[in-house]
């Protein structure tokens, strides 16, 4: 007759969630530092830090909800070739001005406090 053993002792690696903390953290960081130097696609992105494409669009979603990432500019990605592609860059020196006027810019009235 079969009798069925169960397991003594659960393998080293089962489901442990040790280390995933500290890889999230840090390829968040190798996000920031290759979009600090030079206005990047996500895909240039993907193919210089080796971090899959829908991890980068996470990590820069939660970058720009936290207002470290700007888009620099629009054009063809090096890497696809698809048109009207957002090149970002987390550099505040590289941010875009902010073209919209004040109501309070072209007025040459008197204030009132």
């Amino acid at each position: 007759m079969y009798v069925e053993k169960k397991a003594d002792i659960a393998p080293a690696n089962s489901l442990s969630c040790e280390g995933k903390d500290i890889d999230y953290t840090r390829d968040k960081q190798r996000v920031f530092q290759c979009l600090f130097t030079v206005p990047r696609t996500r895909a240039q992105v993907e193919t210089l830090t080796g971090i899959r494409i829908n991890s980068v669009c996470y990590y820069v979603g939660m970058l720009a909800n936290d207002g470290k990432v700007k888009v620099h500019h629009k054009g063809i990605c090096p890497v696809t070739r698809h048109d009207n592609v957002e090149f970002l860059t987390t550099n505040p020196e590289l941010f875009p001005k902010d073209k919209q006027f004040s109501f309070w810019d072209k007025w040459e009235g008197v204030k009132y406090d």
